[in-house]
């Protein structure tokens, strides 16, 4: 008796080929007849997001039972894909079928935060609070899109509220520290940055800080520190943030400046070489290392770096004024008066360039010329010593002695202790 066993070598060429045909419409027959049901269940079970997306699109155009909840999920998916105006639509349909669920208003204000329509995304966290009043995520987002408009104060009543709704929430911590630190409330900040920093890193993710955040975190306690003039610790701060993070210019760069601000002006210029090694560019490191390199006497070298700063920066007006200092340091009189010209040129205002202007001019014995700087020096700040001393200098010189006695008298009224202007006066004195 001979088997029945089906097998394609018993078959024809034609006969194989009209099996194939009716087993592919057999295929997608079986994938038609698949529900939105389905399909939204393959979509929460996918973990290729493509797949995802394809699968709840489906679901979406069979009208599955759990629409809203499509477009919703689409909609999550779309946005990590950085396709934001695609993903508010979603939201957009996922509102329309399900107006009450308050993360479809939240992830839609993500989404268009992103495109950077904050006020827009504030209005939906609005609507997700309203609906959901203790929803710590939203309180703390939405305090960062008030931030990022300059409205501190109402930012930091929303972190504020999340603090209060969630216990040790430290990435809402850090943020109102940001916030109160632009309101120049440093002390509040730093206390801010300690309780943000003082989260056990086996705390829930939420309430964890980020590694990079962390390292921002000690970057802008450093910040804070430095603006109440606590140098040394701030230094210690921007040492940790370059501890978690080597290439960190900005650490450089400000502890660079704290260590200036302490007269170590050595070490400071290897901090802004660090920065400028990562930053070639950084037009303020090469301007501020020139000034630490002005302090140790160092003129010529400064001057490069004020070359360096003005060719990356032609409008920067003090940095004409820096180089033409260094210069006068050195005697080039006339290029310094050339720098202070280009400065009041950008920036008529500064009492200080009219001064040192006058201080070159004086040097050149151009002694008229001189007081006249001088004069508008005073006008500009009437409380500076060192311009009215430098005024009585040049009165002496053309022998005007009652004159330049008064001047120095106004200089020790502002500064009693102004050696300079007490033995110019009592040379004065002698000529009388």
């Amino acid at each position: 008796m001979k088997n029945n066993i089906f097998s394609l070598k018993n078959l024809s060429f034609g006969r194989i080929a009209t099996f194939l045909i009716l087993l592919f419409f057999s295929s997608i027959q079986t994938i038609n007849a698949q529900t939105g049901d389905e399909w939204f269940e393959k979509g929460t079970k996918a973990n290729d997001i493509t797949l995802k997306i394809e699968y709840f699109t489906k679901a979406i155009e069979k009208k599955c039972k759990n629409l809203g909840a499509a477009y919703f999920y689409r909609g999550n998916l779309k946005g990590a894909l950085k396709k934001y105006e695609e993903s508010i639509l979603d939201y957009n349909e996922a509102a329309i079928i399900d107006p009450n669920v308050s993360s479809i208003y939240s992830n839609r204000a993500n989404s268009k935060s992103k495109l950077g329509k904050y006020e827009e995304a504030i209005a939906d966290f609005d609507k997700a609070i309203a609906i959901s009043p203790n929803y710590p995520l939203a309180y703390h987002n939405r305090g960062m899109l008030k931030h990022n408009l300059g409205k501190y104060e109402e930012a930091i009543a929303d972190y504020d509220k999340a603090t209060e709704l969630m216990e040790n929430y430290s990435y809402a911590y850090y943020n109102r520290g940001l916030s109160k630190a632009k309101l120049n409330k440093h002390e509040e900040a730093i206390a801010d940055y300690e309780e943000a920093l003082a989260v056990k890193p086996h705390n829930q993710p939420m309430q964890k800080i980020p590694d990079y955040i962390y390292t921002e975190a000690h970057y802008n306690f450093g910040i804070s520190k430095a603006k109440l003039g606590k140098y040394e610790e701030a230094i210690m701060c921007y040492s940790t943030a370059l501890l978690f993070d080597s290439d960190n210019v900005e650490a450089y760069f400000y502890r660079a400046i704290s260590k200036s601000e302490l007269g170590k002006y050595a070490e400071s210029i290897n901090d802004y070489d660090k920065a400028i090694t990562l930053k070639p560019d950084f037009v303020e490191a090469y301007g501020n290392r020139g000034y630490s390199k002005y302090k140790l006497g160092q003129y010529a070298e400064s001057i490069k770096d004020y070359d360096k700063t003005i060719e990356l920066k032609p409008d920067f007006a003090d940095m004409y004024d820096s180089r033409g200092v260094s210069k006068a340091e050195l005697g080039k009189h006339k290029e310094a008066i050339a720098d202070f010209d280009k400065k009041i040129k950008l920036n008529p205002n500064g009492a200080s360039t009219y001064n040192n202007r006058g201080r070159s001019k004086y040097n050149l014995e151009k002694y008229k010329e001189a007081i006249e700087d001088f004069d508008k020096a005073i006008t500009l700040n009437p409380n500076s010593p060192f311009a009215h001393n430098n005024r009585g200098l040049s009165k002496y010189k053309l022998g005007k002695y009652k004159e330049a006695i008064a001047d120095y008298d106004k200089a020790l009224k502002l500064n009693p202790d102004f050696e300079d202007a007490k033995k110019n006066r009592e040379e004065a004195l002698k000529k009388q």
